[in-house]
């Protein structure tokens, strides 16, 4: 059978949206399938202050997996910085000499320009058409350079499937035209909430819950990563009922293997402090200014026999929250940053770490991809997790760490982080049950399964 995925993020993009097409287009290739993979092109300017390429990744590509990678047009930046040049108000200048001195000649102080009517319209009317190229996202120009190429493809041979992840949305847009102009059809893939993702700040909600509803409608199935999500899904969209379906996020059985190395090599490891990490990409939303200030106190009042640091191993989209909040209880020292760096040196950092910290506060619906290779690490995990929520749940049923609340006081997370830093350091594996129910090899072949026999009856 022939397959085609649709991924903006694919390697070398190595943001955590990569894993499950990979890993989907892996287990295609292992029974023999043909596979074609339409991504972004790496060198596609980066729209966050994250750009995630690592090229080592590229070698995870399975041999045989045709890679297509387009570019995104990212038109709201010309207006972006036609709008910019707009808002620019001069300095007058100068008027001639009024008077002159001994020193010289003196001139009357400039004034400063008063607004420009005409250009603050302009200016307006560029942001109101800005809004739309965010609409459903800030990748809509990938439509319209993935679009044809999907299309001209069909020159190949015509696809038996087609396979699409999001977010980004704009790929969910991009795989259901395809579909619908080629008669293939499409299986959407969510990875996170869209209209009803509590992190997903936008404008025209109207229009983004149109495009919605027309993808779910044009989709074969719908997958989702969560049990509650699939609940939600149903109560907003009651017409998915045996349509949508729950296929929970892995591991990769190379991820499992490597990380017993490094941790092997990690647990041999004598360090001079405590240190809690937070390994992968930190959004804005993980880290309130409540949580900031919790762990500042912890700092602030820690007793152990080593010091303790907060590190913070790959981007962090804001981190002017830590940086205040620590420097504020006059902890500085204890905080640390190393900004973007490669997938193996985070696997590394993960198991060398003391204590990991899973950040998942305000979402009642997902499950963070990292605990998947926290949980391998061996190393205790503090998780700050909404009691009730998909990581709560699977934190405490697979016995992963402690869990607290974003609003736990100090003194309880303080407790925790001493005991363990006052015990010997163990090995804690996964269990049976965490290493079965999350073996990325069968939640592939579920999706197969889902691709090949579970087809909408015709109309």
């Amino acid at each position: 059978m022939k397959f085609a995925i649709v991924a903006y993020f694919f390697p070398p993009l190595s943001q955590v949206g990569y894993r499950r097409p990979l890993r989907f287009a892996e287990y295609l290739r292992s029974q023999g399938h043909d596979v074609t993979v339409f991504s972004a092109h790496p060198k596609t300017p980066a729209l966050e202050n994250y750009s995630g390429i690592d090229p080592a990744l590229s070698e995870k590509i399975p041999p045989g997996v045709r890679v297509i990678r387009t570019p995104s047009i990212h038109g709201f930046k010309i207006l972006l910085a036609f709008r910019d040049r707009l808002r620019k108000r001069p300095i007058q200048s100068l008027p001639p000499a009024t008077a002159s001195t001994p020193q010289g000649p003196s001139f009357q102080a400039p004034l400063p320009s008063g607004p420009n009517r005409r250009k603050a319209w302009l200016s307006r009317c560029v942001d109101n058409v800005m809004d739309w190229f965010s609409v459903p996202d800030q990748y809509t120009g990938w439509i319209l350079t993935t679009l044809p190429l999907i299309l001209l493809d069909r020159l190949r041979g015509k696809a038996d499937a087609i396979f699409v992840t999001g977010p980004p949305w704009s790929g969910l847009i991009t795989a259901s035209l395809a579909g619908r102009i080629l008669g293939i059809p499409v299986y959407l893939d969510y990875r996170d909430p869209w209209t009803f993702n509590p992190y997903w700040k936008a404008k025209h909600r109207i229009v983004s819950g149109f495009l919605e509803k027309w993808t779910l409608r044009t989709g074969e199935a719908t997958i989702v990563n969560t049990a509650s999500m699939e609940k939600e899904f149903l109560r907003q969209y009651p017409q998915l009922q045996d349509r949508i379906f729950t296929v929970y996020n892995g591991y990769e059985e190379e991820t499992r293997l490597e990380m017993e190395r490094l941790r092997r090599k990690g647990q041999a490891s004598d360090q001079s402090e405590f240190v809690v990490s937070h390994v992968g990409v930190l959004y804005r939303d993980r880290m309130p200014q409540e949580l900031a200030r919790t762990l500042a106190a912890v700092s602030a009042s820690w007793e152990g026999r080593r010091p303790i640091v907060f590190k913070f191993v790959g981007p962090v989209m804001d981190p002017a929250f830590l940086q205040r909040a620590f420097a504020e209880a006059g902890q500085s020292h204890a905080l640390r940053f190393t900004g973007e760096v490669a997938v193996e040196t985070a696997r590394q950092e993960e198991a060398n770490a003391d204590v990991l910290l899973l950040l998942y506060p305000g979402s009642l619906l997902q499950v963070p991809a990292k605990v998947f290779e926290y949980a391998f690490a061996g190393n205790p995990i503090l998780s700050v997790a909404d009691e009730g929520s998909e990581t709560a749940d699977l934190i405490r049923r697979h016995s992963l760490g402690a869990l607290f609340n974003g609003s736990a006081p100090p003194e309880a997370i303080r407790s925790y982080l001493q005991e363990k830093e006052q015990s010997p350091r163990e090995i804690i594996p996964p269990s049976s049950s965490f290493i079965e129910e999350f073996d990325g090899t069968t939640l592939s072949e579920r999706i197969f399964q889902i691709m090949t026999s579970k087809r909408r009856p015709s109309s």
